[in-house]
């Protein structure tokens, strides 16, 4: 690893990372828990949260014209497997929330209002 990389590296607050997105994914766990399709558990320091939702798909393009950018996890999987299976369904209707330390509570509650339209 260069000189440089080791700096950067050494200068971020690895615990202040992981209670940011920890309040973040808690947020969207409490709020999306009654209607997430996945039974996914409360955890420290994810990247993401994982929301299941039959209308996925659509969701993922209401939030890309909020600005919202929300990626196919798995996007090979929509060419490689039939329409009907797991996994076609899993990689077309799991919106991977962002939960990183570059957003806040305000930003969460952005995501829940756009997202409660579609579900609600």
């Amino acid at each position: 690893m260069s000189k440089l990389t080791d700096n950067l590296l050494h200068g971020i607050d690895y615990e202040r990372v992981k209670e940011i997105r920890t309040r973040n994914y808690g947020y969207l766990y409490e709020y999306f828990r009654e209607v997430n399709q996945l039974h996914v558990q409360k955890i420290q320091g994810a990247f993401a949260y994982p929301l299941l939702l039959r209308n996925g798909a659509s969701i993922r393009k209401q939030l890309l014209k909020s600005k919202i950018y929300i990626p196919i996890l798995w996007p090979n999987v929509l060419y490689d497997v039939e329409k009907e299976s797991l996994e076609y369904n899993y990689a077309e209707n799991i919106l991977p929330l962002p939960v990183d330390q570059r957003y806040n509570l305000e930003d969460m509650q952005l995501i829940i209002d756009v997202i409660s339209k579609y579900i609600f």
